[in-house]
């Protein structure tokens, strides 16, 4: 077995860990921390899925830019999302080549929890783990001009900003939903 796939194994036993620590109540995470073209987001834990390793993405032609293609993980499709270039383009085109081929990439995947029914994942560059509200030193609420799924924004001890997204009325969204070019 690789090195990476030993690292990937020690972060999930972790987070299995940690997940156990929150069933038992002695720590209340509220989200899981990723950085998805270089911001950071966090992730409600309740809404979030399972962390799939590396895999093959399949270009599916006559997408939008941001609807990356598709894995198989598992014996299940799942479309991959560029979550950064969603938010930062929306419903329009920025112009991407979507002649891309079929590829191994060096993302990993956060997927949806299986009761927003959706089999949707983000390629994540860094996976930071569970985050607790005592993480952040403030907060503030979402712009007015944001979408309704964008919540509020956190700034941890460090100064870095984080920014919630509510993956059950993202998934809601009907942009989101029409990914047909």
């Amino acid at each position: 077995m690789s090195n990476k796939h030993e690292r990937m194994r020690d972060f999930q036993d972790r987070i299995t860990k940690r997940l156990a620590l929150v069933q038992e109540g002695s720590l209340t995470a509220s989200w899981i921390a990723a950085s998805i073209g270089g911001a950071r987001y966090l992730f409600p834990l309740v809404q979030s899925g399972e962390i799939v390793p590396t895999a093959t993405v399949s270009n599916v032609p006559y997408t939008k830019d941001w609807f990356v293609g598709v894995i198989n993980f598992r014996g299940r499709i799942y479309g991959v999302v560029d979550l950064a270039a969603y938010i930062e383009f929306g419903d329009s085109s920025h112009g991407l080549e979507k002649s891309r081929p079929n590829r191994q990439t060096e993302t990993s995947f956060l997927g949806l929890n299986p009761s927003l029914a959706t089999n949707t994942v983000f390629g994540v560059e860094k996976i930071y783990g569970l985050k607790t509200a005592e993480d952040f030193a403030e907060s503030e609420m979402a712009a007015t001009n944001k979408p309704d799924w964008m919540g509020q924004q956190f700034i941890d001890t460090s100064r870095a900003a984080w920014q919630e997204i509510n993956l059950q009325l993202l998934v809601q969204s009907q942009s989101f939903l029409n990914i047909g070019a």
